[in-house]
């Protein structure tokens, strides 16, 4: 169990070191098929909104601050892995 966070805790802190280099899309693709929903939570803390819809859950996390906004939805499918991503907003990185 510590060989795994430990690993977990590391590949976070390289993703950390490649995003600052990489576009928000770009951030988001290296999220696809490799993270789970608990994933996600744990990395981003709970979503603002959550759907469902077929069999597909829309998990989209919304944040606000003096006119800059980003809204996030990644779509997580039912083995529970995000498999799609978009946002929209002003202040998205």
């Amino acid at each position: 169990m510590r060989t795994r966070l430990a690993l977990l805790g590391f590949s976070m802190l390289t993703l950390a070191a490649c995003f600052e280099s990489m576009t928000y899309g770009e951030q988001l693709d290296l999220l696809m098929y490799t993270n789970t929903e608990k994933d996600l939570v744990s990395m981003w803390g709970p979503p603002s909104r959550v759907y469902e819809l077929g069999d597909d859950r829309y998990l989209t996390w919304r944040s606000q601050n003096q006119g800059f906004w980003c809204e996030t939805t990644i779509t997580v499918n039912e083995s529970q892995t995000a498999v799609d991503w978009r946002w929209e907003g002003n202040s998205c990185q």
